[in-house]
């Protein structure tokens, strides 16, 4: 059956749009008063122009117990709307590209139903990275705003995150190729970085983890005499495939080709050491032709010649190293100079010099993740089959389940002002010819017969009025 909506909308003056289905389009009407729920009512409707189906059924909701991020932790969205909750929840301003605490300024609860779908990504950040959300709903990713029922497994969303800042970024490839590993989260698949050094480079530790991760702990492993630190990101996300295969280590001329001068100072500090003025990194993690291009790489970028060397293992397997010549370790050694940290210059014999780090840190904003699963709901997993929505003030989203979502109704989409369903439902044709309309509406407010009649003003302007009718008795009803 085709389908009718009643929109009341704040612009100019308050008034309702009434709409019904009609040859592929919302034929429509501005009601200013109303449409009447009982008989003996006639209210004026002023035809206005045509909308597109989706005028109908823009907007997008979520189940009750869907996660929005808000100043008081992370909340079911049910409540939220339930309590009218004025409280602020995380936003993203794409003006400014930072995310702001905005007050929520409306709030919905739009009818019941069961066609949800399941939107899932890795990780957690103030809260479980699940939606349960409507086909309609608006979500940002990095190719625009999508439709849910438009997104794929493997495509990116936003989630609120860190970007690292280039010295950071530096740092964490430098540690990664040398003693520092990632490992995968069983439940969140978000990977967890960890480096751990010993007890007489401890400033050094203490120096990566200032730079990557202030807000982390330095723990003393048990029986050794040894320090790591720890810490799970968002941002590792992308970082993880490019440095590992089926969870072992690689190296590839993708990431070499990342590497600066501060990233370089970085793996030497890990894996480097200076034998008789002449530089070596032990590089015995990687295969020999991974060593080849740590080779080419250095003399291409660089013009530091190299080579890899092998000694045998008692135990059996190769343990390779790559060897400078002195020319070479002079001209690498005056490279990376000002990022030798003082207990680290035992690696070079040029003087110290004024270290040029400048503990930069990452911005926090959105950054892409990929989407894990989507599936449709299953109905014994819809706890609640009601739908919810808010609308928050001028950057019109936020974040569900982490994820950045567009507010149903953004201010300007549809017209001026604030828009909200009064109603809707289907309908079914009665009657139509020439300037009268009669139909049936099945809606959550409206019910019975009722005709949409056009008349002339004094002034010869048509107009249209809006009225129920009781079917049993049609005498004069045009």
């Amino acid at each position: 059956m085709p389908k009718f909506v009643v929109h009341e909308h704040w612009a100019s003056t308050h008034h309702f749009d009434f709409r019904i289905e009609v040859d592929g389009v919302l034929k429509s009407w501005a009601v200013p008063k109303g449409v009447p729920e009982s008989y003996g009512i006639r209210r004026l409707a002023i035809k206005v122009e045509d909308h597109p189906l989706e005028y109908g059924d823009f907007e997008g909701c979520f189940e009750f117990y869907t996660k929005v991020i808000t100043e008081e932790g992370s909340l079911n969205i049910g409540n939220i709307v339930k309590e009218k909750k004025k409280i602020k929840c995380l936003s993203y301003n794409f003006k400014t590209y930072q995310l702001e605490w905005k007050p929520i300024i409306n709030w919905f609860c739009n009818g019941k139903t069961t066609n949800f779908l399941r939107i899932r990504i890795p990780g957690q950040y103030g809260g479980r990275r699940i939606i349960t959300v409507t086909h309609n709903h608006k979500i940002f990713t990095p190719n625009g705003i999508k439709l849910a029922k438009e997104l794929k497994v493997g495509d990116s969303i936003f989630v609120p995150g860190m970007k690292w800042s280039e010295e950071q970024f530096q740092v964490l490839i430098g540690t990664l190729l040398g003693d520092a590993h990632l490992e995968l989260q069983k439940g969140t698949k978000i990977p967890c970085y960890q480096l751990t050094n010993s007890g007489n480079q401890k400033s050094y530790l203490e120096f990566i983890r200032n730079v990557l991760a202030p807000y982390t702990k330095t723990h003393k492993r048990k029986s050794s005499n040894s320090w790591s630190f720890r810490f799970t990101h968002i941002a590792l996300v992308d970082i993880y495939p490019k440095f590992y295969r089926n969870k072992v280590k690689i190296l590839s001329e993708e990431i070499l080709l990342l590497l600066d001068e501060r990233g370089l100072a970085i793996w030497y500090m890990d894996d480097g050491y200076l034998w008789n003025k002449y530089v070596e990194f032990s590089t015995q993690g990687f295969t020999k032709e991974e060593n080849s291009l740590i080779v080419e790489f250095l003399r291409k970028k660089w013009q530091i010649n190299a080579k890899v060397y092998r000694k045998n293992r008692k135990k059996g397997g190769n343990m390779y190293f790559i060897h400078l010549d002195k020319i070479s370790s002079m001209r690498f050694l005056t490279l990376v100079d000002h990022y030798i940290l003082p207990e680290l210059r035992y690696k070079t014999y040029l003087k110290p010099c004024k270290l040029e780090w400048k503990y930069e840190k990452g911005k926090e904003g959105v950054i892409p993740v990929k989407i894990a699963s989507i599936e449709k709901a299953p109905k014994q997993k819809i706890r609640s089959q009601k739908m919810y929505d808010i609308q928050v003030e001028e950057n019109n989203n936020y974040f569900a389940g982490s994820m950045l979502v567009s507010n149903s109704i953004p201010e300007g989409e549809y017209g001026a002002g604030k828009v909200t369903i009064w109603d809707r439902g289907e309908y079914e044709l009665i009657k139509k010819k020439e300037g009268q309309i009669k139909f049936r509406l099945k809606g959550d407010r409206l019910h019975g017969a009722y005709q949409l009649l056009k008349f002339k003003t004094k002034e010869g302007k048509e107009q249209w009025l809006i009225m129920k009718w009781k079917e049993k008795s049609e005498k004069g009803l045009g």
